[in-house]
């Protein structure tokens, strides 16, 4: 199981081993094993703060802007087709 909080300063993400291990008496009913929790060191760098920088970096002649222009391409041609289908649904 894994838990997501970008609210959290800390600890935005958490993993927990839990499994089912054997079925209980019951119908539909199992019991659950708990195993070890991991918590992944995540920077708590802002994205959108970031998104600027490399617009800003961009602008003043540091980078790759083919990458960029390529990538942005992409982008909104997964979009269109995104689009397309849910008109063609």
């Amino acid at each position: 199981m894994v838990v997501f909080d970008d609210m959290e300063l800390e600890r935005k993400v958490t993993v927990y081993d839990k499994a089912p291990w054997k079925r209980a008496e019951t119908y539909g009913e199992w019991q659950t094993r708990s195993g070890d929790i991991y918590i992944p060191k995540i920077p708590t760098d802002e994205p959108l703060k970031l998104e600027c920088q490399e617009f800003l970096q961009l602008i003043a002649g540091n980078g790759d802007r083919r990458k960029v222009a390529e990538d942005g391409a992409r982008v909104v041609r997964a979009l269109d087709r995104l689009t397309a289908s849910l008109t063609n649904a």
